[in-house]
Parts: structure tokens; sequence; C-alpha cells
């Protein structure tokens, strides 16, 4: 009879949405840390600063790129393909104005963290290759020329 009683109140409890593991309420308050900052993360960040991405680790194996103009402006759009050596494929797609010079593009990469800090001349050659390829008129010099 007892087995019956409890049977019906359990069911009974059950069926009207008080389960009986979480009908009791919590008798402590939960404790919350906050995250303290090392010193390294302190004394890198400086207000008002861009912050870098984290560094890029994988190396370029194989690398393509293409500008073409845009229809509603005067810049161009640049997307390169990467493939990585872990196999794993980035394409990355900007707008180029006539200023910018491959390599300070190619060091915008490395600052955000898609390419290797070692892998920048090699994306700058390439991207240096492709606008000459152009004859894009206006472009500003990636290396002084040397006077004979």
């Amino acid at each position: 009879m007892r087995q019956m009683h409890l049977l019906s109140l359990f069911s009974f409890l059950f069926r009207n949405g008080i389960y009986p593991l979480t009908a009791y309420a919590s008798t402590h308050l939960p404790i919350v840390r906050q995250k303290t900052d090392s010193p390294e993360t302190s004394d890198t960040k400086k207000p008002n600063s861009p912050e870098a991405s984290e560094l890029e680790t994988r190396r370029i194996i194989n690398i393509m790129c293409n500008i073409k103009p845009q229809e509603n402006s005067q810049n161009l759009m640049m997307t390169v393909l990467l493939r990585m050596d872990d196999k794993m494929n980035r394409q990355l797609s900007c707008e180029v104005s006539h200023n910018d010079t491959p390599f300070e593009l190619a060091e915008e990469l490395v600052f955000h963290g898609f390419i290797n800090q070692a892998d920048r001349d090699m994306v700058a050659t390439l991207i240096s290759d492709t606008l000459s390829r152009r004859h894009i008129p206006d472009l500003p010099a990636t290396v002084p020329s040397k006077s004979t």
C-alpha cells in the first residue's frame, strides 16, 4: 500500500512538471570569479591602439592572386587564394586603392593573422607582380629604383 502511495505521488509530481531532482531550491549562491589579467597581456595592451590578431603559424605552400577593376569606383578588387601547409584553403578579398603598396598589403595580412610573418615577402612579391601585369598607371613604386 505504501509503495502505491509513493508511486502515485511521484507520478502526480512528474505529471505536473515538478520533477523531484529539480524541485528543490539552491541552498547556496554560485561563486563567480573575475578573470584577472596576466602581466604579459596587461603590458602589451595599450588603450586606443589597434590590437594585433593571433599570429599565423602555418606556412603557405601555394598562393594565387587576382586583381580586377571594380565597376562602381576607381579602386581594384584583389582576391588572394592561399593553401596552407595543413592543406586548408583560405580566400581573402579586399578593395585596393592606387595608393596601397604590395608591402603594406602583405604587412596588414601579417598584422591581422592571415599569413605567417615568414611568408610576407613572398606575398608582397606576388601582389606586386600581379599589379604590374595589369599595367595599372600611377602605381606607387615598391622598391626604389637604382640609378646608374
